[in-house]
């Protein structure tokens, strides 16, 4: 992927397209938004965009978690390697 570092920007930002990583310890001093670079993270919170659909198997040795919207109702699951997957939460 690639990695945009714009240290012009009031709060600098980094911003990595495609598929990329970090290695060692990770510190994130504000809040953090996964899947939609338009949403804007608050403080202390992690916002996911939510899903339309279920996720596809997961790599050995990890688990997912996931908001998917289900006929208009927003629900958390978590999803293991052995393919077990739980909802979590219905809103």
């Amino acid at each position: 992927g690639a990695v945009v570092i714009d240290n012009n920007a009031a709060n600098a930002t980094l911003f990595v397209s495609g598929v990329g990583g970090f290695a060692g310890d990770t510190i994130i001093g504000g809040g953090l938004a996964i899947g939609d670079v338009t949403l804007d993270p608050l403080t202390a919170v992690l916002l996911m965009k939510e899903r339309t659909s279920a996720t596809t198997a997961t790599p050995a040795d990890t688990a997912q978690i996931w908001v998917q919207d289900v006929s208009g109702t927003q629900k958390f699951y978590i999803k293991f390697a052995n393919g077990v997957q739980r909802e979590i939460a219905t809103a």
